[in-house]
C-alpha cells in the first residue's frame, strides 16, 4: 500500500507541476492528443486497465460465489462464474459511462475512501491489536497511529469538501441558468399571449 500511495503521490505532484490548476482528474486526459508518445502512454494504460480490472472482482465474487454455488449444477459452475464476472465489468463500466464528468467522483471517492481504508483503518487495526502486546517505548506507535488518523481524518474532510465544491459548482451552474432561462421563456411567452389577447 505504502508503494501504490507513493506512485500516486509522485504522479499526481509531477502532474501538478506541469500542468498547474489545469489538471485534470486523471493525469492522462492532460496528455496533449498528437504526440505519439503521450497516445503511447494512453495506450499502455487502457490495456494495462483491461487486463487486470476483472482481478477486481476476485473478493466480491468470492462472497457471491459462496452463496450461489450450491444452487448451481457443477456442470454450469464455469460458465456461471464467467458470467458473473463478465455482468459486473459491463454493469461498472456501464455506471462509469453514465456519469459524463467522471474525474469528479472519482477524487471524491479517492478522498474518501483513500483516507479511510488506506490511511485510518490500518492505523486503528494496528492500534487495536497491539494494545495488551505494547505499544512500544513512550508509546510511540499510539502516538504514531494518531497522527496518521489525524492526517487521514484531515485528507477526508478537506478532500470531501474540494470534491463536493468542485461537483456542485460543475452541475449547480448549468442546471440554475437552464431553469432560469426556462422560466423567463415562460413568463415571456405568457406575457406575449396576455398581450395579444
Amino acid at each position: 500500500m505504502t508503494i501504490v500511495i507513493g506512485l500516486y503521490g509522485v504522479v499526481g505532484f509531477f502532474g501538478y507541476i506541469r500542468f498547474g490548476d489545469d489538471v485534470r482528474g486523471s493525469v492522462t486526459l492532460n496528455l496533449p492528443q498528437d504526440e505519439l508518445l503521450a497516445q503511447s502512454a494512453k495506450i499502455l494504460m487502457a490495456l494495462a486497465i483491461l487486463f487486470t480490472y476483472s482481478l477486481q472482482f476476485y473478493v466480491p465474487m468470492e462472497m457471491i460465489w459462496r452463496q450461489i454455488h450450491h444452487k448451481i449444477s457443477v456442470k454450469y459452475h464455469n460458465i456461471t462464474q464467467i458470467s458473473i464476472r463478465t455482468a459486473a465489468v459491463f454493469g461498472s463500466v456501464a455506471l462509469a459511462a453514465a456519469f459524463p464528468d467522471l474525474e469528479l467522483f472519482i477524487s471524491l471517492c479517492g478522498a474518501i475512501f483513500l483516507s479511510s481504508l488506506g490511511l485510518l483503518i490500518p492505523a486503528v487495526v494496528e492500534t487495536v491489536h497491539k494494545w495488551d502486546r505494547g505499544l512500544g517505548q513512550f508509546n510511540w506507535i499510539l502516538w504514531k497511529n494518531s497522527f496518521i488518523a489525524i492526517m487521514s481524518l484531515v485528507a477526508l474532510f478537506a478532500g470531501s469538501y474540494v470534491s463536493i465544491t468542485g461537483i456542485v459548482e460543475k452541475f449547480n451552474e448549468p442546471v440554475l441558468e437552464k431553469l432560469l432561462n426556462g422560466t423567463l421563456n415562460r413568463v415571456n411567452e405568457t406575457l406575449v399571449s396576455t398581450l395579444e389577447n
